[in-house]
């Protein structure tokens, strides 16, 4: 079978790093390469502190630990979501709330989560899925007037 790598993005740098990680023999977090990078996308972003992770299902099980979320709280995700997203949930013994999506662009349907939001609501978790854009913006505005 040939895999067209059509899609492979790969500049100058990218080979670069790859060479500094393969000569100090460290492949993993400890390498100067990924406390470059981390020193990188606190500069774009604006931030203190980040923090770089193997995956996406690390990335939001951090995200959830960083917010305090604990056993007994529901986050709220659409129901179009990928499954690592809820495990990311379940593992920190949270509760996953479905929502439904908008017909349009897969994003949540903000009528509908305002009927999902609880006192026990602690986030909500908007997935942009098939490259869909969603109304980000909307949707910050409806949870920090109800202060989620």
């Amino acid at each position: 079978m040939n895999i067209s790598d059509k899609y492979l993005f790969c500049d100058n740098s990218d080979l670069e790093s790859l060479k500094i990680v393969l000569a100090d023999k460290k492949l993993s977090g400890t390498s100067s390469v990924v406390e470059n990078y981390e020193k990188r996308l606190s500069e774009y972003f604006g931030s203190k502190y980040s923090l770089a992770v193997s995956s996406g299902t690390s990335a939001i099980q951090t995200a959830l630990f960083a917010l305090g979320i604990k056993s007994g709280d529901e986050i709220i995700l659409p129901s179009t979501c990928p499954c690592m997203t809820v495990v990311s949930i379940v593992y920190i013994g949270a509760i996953p709330i479905f929502c439904d999506t908008n017909i349009d662009n897969f994003g949540l349907d903000i009528a509908k989560l305002g009927q999902l939001i609880s006192s026990k609501t602690k986030a909500v978790i908007e997935v942009p899925m098939w490259g869909y854009p969603t109304d980000v913006a909307s949707l910050e505005k409806y949870l920090h007037k109800a202060k989620i």
